[in-house]
């Protein structure tokens, strides 16, 4: 039988899937070698309708797998169609095998 943190990653893995929502980026952390990893995009100032619900993020913000985002910390970059962006701080990790990466145009 699988974990709760098992089932919501395999139900999270639809989303970061680049044949539905998901979008191709090279992740590259500080002092490291880029790779190319899958994750679900939300630029600065996007409004979303989520559940029913309007939100707008001030902060462009991107979900990956915390496994493909091991030893990112502030300026890795992230780079998505063609446009980098430099994380905030360190991914925020769900405790379920997803993390948040907040990035910014501008390094830190």
């Amino acid at each position: 039988m699988s974990t709760l943190g098992e089932r919501a990653l395999a139900d999270a893995g639809s989303f970061l899937n680049e044949k539905d929502f998901a979008l191709r980026a090279s992740f590259t952390p500080v002092g490291g070698s880029a790779k190319w990893i899958s994750v679900d995009f939300l630029a600065s100032w996007q409004a979303t309708d989520d559940f029913g619900m309007s939100v707008e993020n001030a902060t462009a913000v991107a979900y990956a797998r915390a496994a493909d985002v091991t030893g990112a910390e502030s300026n890795s970059t992230l780079t998505i169609n063609a446009v980098t962006y430099y994380l905030l701080s360190a991914p925020q990790l769900d405790g379920h095998g997803l993390a948040v990466l907040y990035l910014s145009k501008d390094q830190v």
